[in-house]
């Protein structure tokens, strides 16, 4: 197929084949029968290696000589019927069935979903769960209806090439994801900157007899974010994991408390805090306590993390570092993401799969640990019992529907959970709330709004059976306000591309401002009947769609837009770099550094002094790429990503003159390949007014450096455990560093010779 025309021959073809009339003894029954008799008496018997050959990408594909002995059997009348009702769906390939994203029908029932509160600003909330569970029945089954010719292509599919999908006890995977939890025995039991210190988020009381000390490094100023070491400039607090496989109940949750003392330093408390966990999800559905972190705030603390499909939090008093005390838990449903707190509130951000499995009932082996799911039809389902499942649920119950704002999506696969608690009253959740989406998404947290921009995938075609039409990949933005830990929905819009981080998106002076990467390619449209199952039987409609096996003139693009409060685009660079992704970027007031990798990493300086006209100003062109960058002054960027060699590579960057950033400096470790650093901002510390960036790398090694004459050198190399459950952290407290290893203990250096003065394990 060289052209549009013989797209458009080919679709007629097909579209005359489904109608012609067929004899009954060339009936798909008939034929079949007549087949599957040949196959016994040993006509198409050859060796199955022989029928799996490999195309030049090296994906296997099917040998055709049988097909050739099958068609020998198609001849006189029956030729005429089967090549013309198959020979447009051949060609085209099986990837033109079972298409489940058709957004013109998904609009014929969206309405009842949504039941329109927020219009004036384009966020609805959900109308009830049994309209999301006929909306979720819809998109589970819908598919194109097949004709004759999908049939004689299934047949021949299953009859001559058929690999049977085994689960590999050995593959780990992915276990704490979004497989459902059981809540029937669920008890509510009771009884900025790395380098700045006195950050009003953190809630700590700095006074004369606290020395000065560093926080964990944050995406926003002020927007205190939780991690698994704290530090109150006199205690270090750590959590880590240990997992005792020998005894599939013998997996704990540790929190030590250290007195940071110099060459003095102790641990002073170490325990285990599983047990308040374990009794509030009553079903064990993740082997260890996942993305583990706390807050530190007065005497509280608070650790969330992720078990049972569940997001929760304990509460301790801490007025007494060696014996804390534990106060209560709250949960709710949903796979932990991340956790602000700002004025005294917590803000906790947890992701709930609405999804079902299907198939068969399975067994998962997982270090020694078994796991049984029992996968369902959806079928087999009524639209309450659907609906049931669709409920989500916290330690105070079901969400109401009005609790839950609904993305303009095409498919529900998620609920994006927010819950608030004020720390000075820790005995229930002051607000909880969702956002029915569609991906996973990225959240950014401002300092008065939360924002969630999730991909979208629309196959919605506004043009004529036959005509060319141009597409790209699409994100959804809901903006949330909140205060006083209350949350509310106060925005909507959708853009072209995704984002990659929270650091592709940033809030200022009232303007959003948002880097993405942007996937365009083009199709012919094709007329297509779709049906879906609406609960109690199978409705058709007709659709117009891009029909897959036509896509062409595929490009890649990076983008920046600028939008104002109202969530409008009024300023923009739609091709910023061609070919190009966006790697890191780190917006500095009117300017942003965006940073693009192919082959070289540009480096961008962008002037957005006027919203509605951003300015490239600067380009910088260097092997390999950053994947984070951090302003270290105002005439100094750093960037951590990759050499072309794959290396860890941290890049200085002189930015006194944003027309021509010039990279000053190069440390490549050889020895290193990936980083925590690389994709959690979290995990480097760095400090410009004492001169400290530090982070830890795949060989378990956690390394600290400095600047001396504008070179970085490593001052600090720390072997600690390459364990996949452990990360390290770093952070000052007066003149002492401490380097904290997950289960590794506590390593306190001399800020001003490096010397190592104390080991705490």
């Amino acid at each position: 197929m060289n052209n549009d025309k013989d797209i458009r021959s080919l679709n007629l073809i097909k579209e005359d084949a489904d109608n012609v009339q067929i004899p009954d003894s060339l009936s798909p029954d008939n034929m079949m029968k007549k087949i599957a008799k040949m196959k016994e008496e040993g006509a198409f018997k050859e060796n199955k290696e022989e029928n799996i050959s490999k195309d030049n990408k090296g994906n296997k594909k099917k040998n055709k000589r049988n097909k050739r002995k099958l068609m020998a059997l198609i001849s006189g009348g029956m030729a005429t019927v089967v090549a013309a009702a198959s020979l447009g769906i051949i060609l085209l390939g099986p990837g033109a069935r079972n298409t489940t994203n058709d957004r013109l029908i998904y609009n014929n029932i969206y309405t009842n979903v949504a039941n329109g509160s927020f219009q004036g600003n384009n966020v609805d909330t959900l109308a009830s769960y049994e309209d999301l569970a006929r909306y979720y029945m819809a998109q589970s089954t819908m598919r194109k209806k097949e004709s004759l010719g999908d049939k004689i292509e299934d047949f021949f599919e299953d009859f001559f090439y058929k690999e049977e999908m085994e689960f590999d006890p050995e593959d780990d995977g992915d276990l704490d994801s979004n497989y459902g939890s059981n809540f029937d025995n669920v008890t509510n039991a009771t009884g900025s900157s790395a380098e700045e210190s006195k950050n009003p988020s953190s809630g700590n009381q700095n006074n004369e007899s606290t020395p000065d000390y560093s926080e964990t490094n944050t995406r926003t100023e002020d927007v205190g974010e939780a991690d698994i070491v704290k530090t109150d400039g006199k205690y270090i607090y750590y959590l880590s994991s240990k997992l005792d496989r020998s005894n599939k109940d013998n997996i704990d949750l540790i929190l030590t408390i250290v007195r940071a003392d110099g060459e003095k330093t102790i641990e002073i408390f170490e325990g285990s805090i599983s047990e308040p966990i374990l009794n509030t999800v009553s079903e064990k559905s993740n082997i260890y306590f996942a993305d583990k972190e706390m807050i530190v705030y007065e005497d509280k603390l608070v650790v969330v993390c992720s078990y049972g499909g569940c997001t929760v939090l304990s509460f301790y008093n801490i007025k007494d570092k060696t014996n804390p005390e534990f106060i209560n838990t709250l949960y709710m449903e949903g796979i932990y993401d991340s956790c602000r707190f700002v004025d005294g509130h917590l803000y906790i951000f947890s992701e709930k799969s609405i999804g079902l499995r299907y198939g068969n009932e399975y067994d998962i082996v997982y270090n020694d640990i078994y796991y049984k799911y029992e996968e369902e039809n959806i079928e087999d389902l009524s639209i309450d019992q659907l609906k049931d499942k669709l409920t989500v649920s916290t330690s105070e119950g079901k969400l109401n529907p009005d609790d839950i704002y609904v993305a303009n999506c095409e498919k529900f696969e998620l609920y994006h959970m927010i819950g608030t608690v004020d720390m000075t009253d820790t005995s229930d959740f002051k607000q909880v709330k969702a956002v029915l989406g569609q991906s996973s998404g990225t959240i950014y947290v401002s300092a008065k709004n939360i924002y969630y921009v999730d991909s979208v995938y629309a196959n919605e075609v506004k043009a004529n059976v036959g005509e060319e039409v141009e597409d790209c990949n699409k994100s959804e933005i809901i903006r949330l306000s909140y205060s006083d830990g209350k949350v509310v929905p106060s925005g909507r819009s959708v853009i072209e591309g995704s984002v990659g981080d929270e650091f592709a998106i940033d809030e200022y002076n009232g303007y959003l401002r948002i880097a993405v990467s942007v996937n365009r390619w083009k199709g012919i449209c094709q007329s297509v009947d779709m049906e879906y199952y609406n609960g109690s039987k199978w409705v058709t409609d007709k659709v117009v769609r891009i029909h897959p096996y036509t896509y062409s003139d595929y490009r890649e693009v990076s983008a920046l837009y600028v939008l104002d409060e109202n969530l409008e685009v009024v300023g923009s660079i739609p091709a910023l770099k061609e070919n190009e992704r966006v790697y890191g970027v780190r917006f500095d007031g009117e300017i942003a550094y965006v940073v693009t990798y192919r082959q070289m990493d540009p480096l961008f300086s962008i002037d957005l002094s006027d919203p509605t006209n951003p300015t490239v100003i600067g380009a910088l062109k260097i092997p390999g790429f950053s994947t984070y960058l951090h302003k270290w002054d105002d005439n100094k960027l750093i960037g951590i990503g990759h050499d072309d060699g794959w290396n860890i590579k941290i890049s200085t960057f002189d930015i006194t003159d944003k027309t021509d950033v010039k990279e000053t400096d190069v440390c490549v470790l050889k020895d290193a390949y990936s980083s925590e650093a690389l994709y959690n901002h979290k995990a480097v510390f760095i400090s410009p007014k004492n001169n400290l960036l530090g982070f830890g790398d795949s060989d378990g090694c956690y390394r600290l450096f400095s600047y001396n004459n504008g070179n970085l050198v490593e001052k600090v190399k720390v072997q600690m455990d390459n364990n996949f459950l452990a990360s390290a952290r770093a952070l000052y407290i007066g003149e002492y560093i401490y380097i904290v290893g997950e289960n590794n203990g506590v390593y306190v250096y001399r800020m001003s010779d490096f010397e190592k003065v104390a080991e705490v394990n």
